[in-house]
């Protein structure tokens, strides 16, 4: 049966998670809106009203004028500015919620708000250009005033909850509105002067927070604390809303000083708007009509500064988050900020605990430095446009000599600042915080227009929202984490001082990443936009990789994207932090076990999912995989966290076991499978890319969980994380898919075959979306005649029962199993043989598991690189390549688990833990080279069913493997056995399915003349050793009975 004619076939079906993917499409892009002339009549007014259905209401007072707009953003960002005094609340909620000044818990509703804070910017970015500032801020502010309402009832009631609640949430979602309104309305209102407009903006921000810190306080000695929220919550809100009144975007014919709101010459628009190309402000129509530049646009257009910005306006949404300039601009900006939302944030402490101040010496100095917090948010983008006219420099390339001496200075500060300390000079300690600040908020105030003039005036929105995450993302992650590392070193008797000088180190090394990073940052617009990737430097290119002719523009940032949904469920493996602080908080007992069958359950249920629904990934594609898989996964975690309040171990079990288990199992082979047709090339290279993120995550996610549970709780902890790595994966699945049947690169199509022996296939109507479901059934039968002519063709024509009923699967079914067993039920106990066998303390042992996952991250990676460079280099068939690396990690493995006993017995604990290592390394290794393994042995269209299938040998080891293991090792226990001993028994039963593993593997059988002639033979050097023909055909009964 063919294909049906796509023009013809039917429209399909609408469900829910089709209706899901269209409306995450949907809010990324924006449709065209223009403005109506009862609007543009109604916006020549400063006070204008919006009375719905193109009905407004204007007072004929005052005309309106682009300045105004400089006051009404300063004052909107001045109150949210509110945001960095919370600080000032601190003590007095924890006094009246706990009568504990000391309780340290008010201090979460900050970090919650921060997270918000940022999550809003990133998401609703898109809707701010959509309906204007206008709506954007009256949205942030009546979600502003409730968040204040309900802080006021919670402060009533001492219900922190209720605290956490409305400012974290409402707050945090209303600040998030109202701080990237007026920046994005700023810069399309001023062409001519966009980093002072910024500066003036965000400085309001800054002010506020100096201003707002000396207000609280007296507001809580007259009113007391609770009316204080609603006292100061009206104000603010009143503010607000009265400057919403004045907010508006240019109409799109808007011209200042020879520019459009885009920054280009008039006389060039006006020849684009005679090509039809007449797009409102209000509406970011340019998102999807406008086509992408080329290097062609470059060329032809002379005045540098025009063709820059005529290049930019072309730029999608989509194209500029994919560019890798904003890739750099988001580390950068990270970098810049880190310090002062970490380390700043104590300086009060600092000046008391190092310097030996008074309070009131220490609260001045945090006035001053709010100070110069502001002038730097105003002098840095006003500094850049002075020397973009001074000395005519593109826009962008000024705002980059501005961030290169921010970062520059932080490095010089940073790197003398434990000097100070150590040697107790205050006066130049405070100098250089004061020098730093500024460069912190100088950075601030100079990125809107910087990523204005380096994506286009339509895009700001949603570019200032997502670079808004990086800030985010140091305050709630870096914050926790400082605080966290701060309160053990002074546990364990470390001087302020000292402990103090541990992070700046730390943050002095991402500094100097970001100082370097900003080199990349490329402002050159012909460098920008012709294909490929160049960089140059003094009118010389010092950099130029070339872009490849297929159009493959997706692909970095579908490795990206990949790569993240695997960090997301890495999470996985980092169950184990959770373990006793769920058996206490459900069972008043930290050692009851219980805990850890949640983990058990969901391995199951992983590898159940992987196997079961691989052929409806196939089907579907990735995008749907992970969409279904993330919405699994962020309902387990609500339901876990429903659970551990609740003290409910069977919601734990079914949230984490059953939910979650069932999201990560599709997470996890929706990528893999997908990155195996796109790469055909590199197939060991992207597979151990996809799942080295699996081992990355396991590193962090376990370095994230046990400051946030110590922060905000076990319960809550489930709801943050679980809400953050679901929005992550949910972006993530907007760019998943899968490649056309017709894609083809390097020479190869998506089944690796030479790209001239599939024109055949494609011109007898097997072309198709990788999408459909026709795609994943039988190809064509297998030729009687000549049928090796191509190991790739041959595998590609295998239908996926054929392929399951292969002995070579059955062998590398075995194979897995031994290859990863040992890492799946003793290194999970890697910690308890550090501190029970060779006597290390507890972080002594966590560090080693620390490492250890690194190794495991390490082993994902290089083992499938060099299964690639084999094949390259050797010119030898890539799953023989596949079968040499396996090889390699049974053999460590062989080796190592046999060794281990003697270094156990004779307490040989450094060698140990560099035989853990290296048999880690080939346990992940192992799994960063299946997927390609698997792919070489059974074509492009079977990967994601046969790969479901082979990680059941995973499953079945971590559950059956590790409840086995758990149950030995207690008799032996019990039955007096030293601890060491009790462990050997259960390596030396790993090291005979080791060695049985590396003897099966001998039988997969790579070569194509073995595996597809009838019957089952096997060659070893050339020589067949085995040969047993296939069954003939049954004779044809009517010839034998002929008689003549």
């Amino acid at each position: 049966m063919g294909l049906e004619d796509p023009v013809t076939a039917p429209e399909p079906k609408k469900n829910c998670l089709r209706s899901t993917q269209t409306a995450i499409a949907q809010h990324w892009t924006v449709p065209p809106k223009h403005r109506t002339p009862e609007q543009d009549a109604a916006e020549e007014w400063l006070i204008t009203f919006y009375l719905g259905k193109n009905r407004y209401y204007s007072l004929h007072w005052l005309p309106f004028s682009r300045w105004y707009l400089f006051f009404a953003s300063f004052l909107v960002q001045f109150c949210i500015g509110s945001l960095y005094s919370w600080s000032v609340f601190n003590k007095p909620v924890d006094l009246h919620v706990y009568d504990d000044s000391t309780a340290g818990r008010a201090v979460n509703a900050f970090y919650i708000a921060v997270g918000v804070f940022g999550t809003t910017t990133a998401i609703m970015g898109p809707w701010i250009e959509r309906h204007g500032p206008r709506a954007g801020v009256m949205l942030g502010t009546s979600s502003f005033l409730i968040g204040h309402f309900i802080v006021a009832i919670g402060v009533h009631h001492k219900a922190i909850a209720a605290i956490y609640i409305g400012y974290g949430i409402f707050c945090g979602f209303g600040m998030g509105l109202c701080y990237i309104s007026p920046v994005s309305a700023l810069q399309k209102w001023f062409p001519d002067y966009r980093g002072t407009a910024a500066g003036f903006a965000v400085g309001g921000y800054g002010a506020g927070s100096v201003v707002w810190a000396k207000v609280y306080l007296p507001c809580i000695d007259a009113v007391g604390l609770s009316s204080t929220f609603i006292l100061i919550g009206c104000v603010m809100a009143f503010a607000m809303y009265v400057c919403a009144i004045v907010l508006r975007s240019p109409h799109h014919e808007f011209v200042v000083s020879g520019l459009n709101i885009h920054g280009e010459a008039v006389e060039e628009a006006d020849e684009l708007i005679h090509q039809g190309e007449k797009i409102s402000a209000m509406s970011s129509h340019e998102y999807e009509s406008i086509t992408t530049p080329t290097a062609h646009d470059v060329q032809e257009i002379v005045e540098p500064t025009t063709a820059t910005n005529t290049l930019v306006r072309k730029l999608t949404l989509i194209d500029a988050i994919k560019t890798p300039d904003f890739l750099c601009m988001y580390i950068m900006f990270f970098a810049n900020q880190l310090y002062g939302l970490i380390v700043l944030s104590k300086l009060s402490s600092m000046c008391t605990d190092i310097f030996g101040k008074t309070a009131a010496q220490a609260s001045d100095i945090v006035s001053v430095n709010g100070v110069f917090n502001c002038c730097g948010r105003l002098v840095f983008p006003l500094v850049s446009d002075v020397i973009v006219r001074k000395f005519n420099v593109e826009h962008s390339f000024s705002r980059k000599c501005l961030y290169y001496y921010a970062l520059a200075s932080q490095v010089i500060i940073l790197g003398t600042i434990p000097i100070l300390m150590r040697n107790n000079h205050y006066s130049a300690f405070v100098a250089e915080v004061f020098i730093l600040t500024a460069s912190y908020g100088g950075g601030f105030g100079t990125i809107p227009a910087f990523l204005t003039d380096m994506f286009g005036a339509f895009n700001i929105g949603a570019m200032h929202g997502l670079i808004l995450t990086a800030w985010s993302i140091g305050g709630v992650v870096g914050g926790i984490t400082f605080n966290h590392t701060y309160s053990n070193q002074i546990s364990d008797g470390w001087e302020v001082h000292e402990a103090y000088i541990y992070t700046v180190r730390r943050i002095f090394v991402i500094v100097i990443i970001g100082f370097v990073i900003v080199f990349f940052v490329r402002t050159n617009a012909e460098d920008r936009f012709e294909p490929g990737y160049h960089l140059s430097m003094f009118g010389r290119r010092i950099i130029s990789i070339k872009g490849k002719q297929e159009p493959q523009k997706d692909e970095p940032l579908l490795e990206t994207a990949y790569f993240l949904v695997q960090f997301c469920i890495g999470s996985l493996y980092s169950w184990s932090v959770f373990n006793k602080p769920i058996d206490k908080h459900v069972y008043n007992d930290a050692s009851a076990g219980f805990a850890v069958n949640a983990f058990y359950s969901a391995v199951g249920i992983f590898g159940t999912t992987t196997a079961i629904m691989g052929p409806w990934i196939e089907r579907n594609g990735p995008r749907a995989g992970v969409v279904l898989g993330t919405s699994s996964f962020l309902i387990g975690h609500i339901i876990v966290a429903i659970g551990v309040h609740f003290k409910a171990i069977e919601a734990i079990y079914v949230g984490y076991g059953l939910f979650c288990g069932f999201g990560m199992g599709l997470c996890y082979i929706a990528p893999v499978s997908a990155l195996q047709k796109w790469f055909p090339d590199y197939r060991g290279m992207a597979a151990g890319f996809a799942v080295g993120g699996y081992g990355a995550g396991a590193v962090v996610w376990a370095k994230v969980y046990r400051p946030c549970i110590e922060a905000v709780g076990v319960s809550s902890t489930f709801l943050i994380v679980g809400c953050a790595m679901s929005l992550t994966m949910y972006l993530c699945a907007i760019v998943l898919r899968t490649p056309h049947l017709e894609f083809t690169v390097g020479g190869l199509n998506i089944h690796g075959e030479v790209v001239d022996e599939s024109v055949a296939l494609t011109d007898s109507a097997e072309r198709g979306s990788l999408t459909s479901k026709e795609m994943y059934k039988s190809v064509t039968a297998e030729s009687e005649v000549d049928f090796i002519v191509n190991t790739n063709t041959q595998v590609r024509k295998m239908s996926l029962i054929e392929a399951i009923k292969s002995p070579d699967f059955l062998c590398m079914y075995l194979m897995f199993f031994a290859n990863q067993i040992y890492g799946l039920v003793v290194l999970s106990k890697l910690s308890n043989m550090c501190t029970d066998i060779f006597g290390q303390t507890g972080d002594e042992a966590a560090n080693i598991v620390s490492i250890n996952g690194v190794f495991n991250c390490f082993g994902r990676l290089f083992f499938s690189l060099a299964s690639d460079l084999v094949a390259r280099n050797f010119n030898i068939e890539h799953a023989f390549a596949r079968k040499c690396v396996f090889y390699t990690t049974l053999i460590l493995q062989a080796i190592i688990v046999g060794t281990t006993p003697m270094l156990i017995r004779n307490n040989q604990y450094t060698a140990f833990v560099v035989e853990i290592f290296i048999l880690t390394a080939s346990y992940g290794g192992g799994f960063g080279t299946i997927p390609a393994f698997l792919t070489d042995m059974f074509g492009a269209f079977n990967i994601g069913a046969m790969h479901g299938l082979i990680l059941t040998a995973w499953s079945i080891g971590g559950v059956v493997g590790g409840i086995t293991f758990n149950n030995a090792y207690s008799r032996n226990i019990d039955a007096g056995v030293t601890i060491g001993e009790a462990y050997i028994s259960t390596v030396s039963d790993i090291f005979i399915i080791v060695l049985a593993g590396f003897v099966i593997l001998l039988f997969v059988r790579t070569n194509p003349m073995d595996r597809f002639e009838s019957g089952y033979h096997f060659s070893l050097f050339g020589k067949r050793v085995i040969s047993i023909e296939g069954k003939q055909e049954p004779p044809n009964m009517d010839l034998r009975t002929q008689v003549v």
